[in-house]
């Protein structure tokens, strides 16, 4: 008689077989996680100590520990919290303004109609313009006061030769941005739209919604996971635009490269 001994798995053992299994998954990403960490990390924890010290490049003795001073110094200064105000307000408005359009524009593509693709492909292309172009563009095309298409579209409106870069930079940026980043918030609307169920949709007019009722009940629902993506996206990249202004102008004030003309050497 011949008795066959069958192996007793438990769930012990299974879990700990998952739990290898996993981890061989993820070890070909290991040597990425460290590259980011230490292209990332480490110098924004370098960034941290040094924002606690005080140092004059050319003296590298005199540098000192001075814990938070300096964080107190930049949020006392009037400048700081104007550009902080702008960078908000940039970051308001754009993300609010290009989700707006966006969702109208990725609703019209969604339906089919002759030359979609075309539209599409132009619809995308101010996504595709470096930033560089684009403030140049709107600059002296758009915003100039004497041959900017802006003045000429509003001229029977009474308004002439207005400069809009200098009187109101803060709405130029705003809509140079909108233009920009609309046909991003477009693609992501409509990726999440073309993925919908249809079913779904054919059930919810059977049953009589109108367009409105499935769109608020339905569609803005099943949308609910893009507008954080486009908050992160889009806030992470509009929210440290007062950086690149304020910091360099500090910089040669608080970090002097050299001793005055007229100090003591």
């Amino acid at each position: 008689m011949t008795t066959v001994t069958a192996d007793v798995v438990t769930p012990q053992v299974v879990r700990e077989t998952e739990r290898k299994d996993g981890w061989l998954r993820r070890a070909p990403l290991l040597p990425a996680l460290i590259f980011a960490i230490l292209v990332t990390q480490l110098p924004f924890l370098a960034t941290i100590y040094y924002s606690t010290q005080s140092w004059n490049l050319v003296r590298p003795g005199s540098r000192q520990f001075v814990g938070l001073s300096n964080y107190a110094a930049v949020f006392a200064d009037r400048t700081f919290r104007a550009a902080a105000l702008n960078s908000i307000a940039i970051t308001v408005g754009c993300v609010l303004a290009a989700m707006l359009f966006g969702i109208v524009l990725a609703l019209l593509l969604d339906r089919p109609f002759r030359g979609r693709s075309v539209v599409r492909t132009l619809l995308i292309t101010p996504f595709l313009v470096m930033p560089v172009a684009t403030a140049l563009l709107w600059k002296t095309s758009m915003f100039d006061p004497i041959f900017g298409v802006v003045n000429f579209v509003l001229s029977p409106f009474g308004v002439q030769e207005f400069s809009w870069a200098t009187e109101s930079p803060l709405l130029s940026v705003i809509v140079a941005l909108v233009w920009q980043w609309t046909p991003f918030m477009m693609l992501l609307i409509l990726a999440g739209l073309q993925s919908q169920s249809g079913e779904v949709l054919e059930a919810a007019a059977v049953d009589g919604a109108s367009r409105w009722q499935t769109f608020v009940t339905i569609t803005l629902p099943y949308l609910s996971g893009v507008p954080p993506v486009v908050r992160n996206d889009r806030g992470v990249q509009a929210g440290p635009v007062w950086l690149s202004c304020w910091l360099p102008s500090m910089a040669l004030v608080a970090w002097p490269l050299a001793p005055p003309p007229c100090s003591d050497r």
